[in-house]
């Protein structure tokens, strides 16, 4: 005889003994359709306006939030604020409100790397610039070398590989970028120059010299020189 209970099906024999099967576990039925994606985790708002490239932007978020500038974007490999602007291709107005708001110029990220060296490793092919953009990429390179160095960055600091901003500029085949950051070595030694000293460098290294390293008053002096000379030739 078979008796009936609960679904479950037993022999009376098993019911006498004791010993009866436990019931099957029921098996979970595995859904068709794949699992979702996993999502990206939302962007810092300094992060989100770095990537529109607009400097009233960043101004917007470090008005709300002064220390953003200063602390590194942990959801996204522990990058520094500078070295992103840099990355993301930001021009140097945007740069000098990052540097306005306290960024270190010689912050780097996880590998080593400060502005000067993402600046070096930028490509003018990226995809982040437009074709009408991509003209101008070497004067706005140029433009945010400048800056960096105004504000103290290191050219010669080395990476976690050994490299240096000036090495990765000369191996991608930029040559006036690694000559600009070559230069800043000679500002750094003739510091204590008169402005007749520095003559023979090209003018934007001069107007880093006349910034930064100079008398107050000197870059006044040689503006006011080079335009008598004008003056005299005309």
């Amino acid at each position: 005889r078979m008796r009936y209970r609960s679904r479950i099906c037993y022999s009376v024999q098993d019911v006498r003994r004791g010993q009866t099967t436990p019931p099957r576990a029921r098996r979970r039925r595995e859904p068709k359709t794949p699992p979702e994606a996993p999502r990206q985790a939302r962007l810092a708002p300094l992060l989100a306006a770095l990537h529109w490239r607009s400097a009233s932007k960043v101004a917007d978020v470090l008005k709300e939030d002064p220390s953003a500038a200063l602390l590194p974007f942990f959801e996204h490999s522990v990058e520094p604020p500078l070295v992103a602007a840099v990355r993301l291709l930001c021009g140097p107005d945007v740069i000098g409100v990052l540097l306005d708001h306290g960024s270190d110029a010689n912050d780097v990220d996880l590998a080593g790397r400060g502005p000067l060296a993402m600046l070096a490793l930028t490509d003018s092919r990226s995809a982040f610039l437009q074709e009408a953009d991509r003209d101008a990429e070497p004067s706005r390179k140029r433009a945010v070398v400048i800056r960096l160095l105004s504000a103290g960055a290191d050219p010669d600091r080395q990476d976690k590989g050994g490299s240096s901003p000036t090495t990765l500029a000369a191996d991608s085949g930029d040559v006036k970028l690694a000559e600009v950051m070559r230069l800043h070595k000679t500002v750094l030694a003739m510091r204590l120059l008169p402005p007749a000293g520095i003559e023979g460098l090209p003018n934007d290294i001069v107007h880093v010299v006349f910034s930064r390293y100079l008398l107050p008053g000197a870059a006044e002096k040689r503006h006011k020189a080079m335009k008598q000379k004008e003056m005299v030739r005309f």
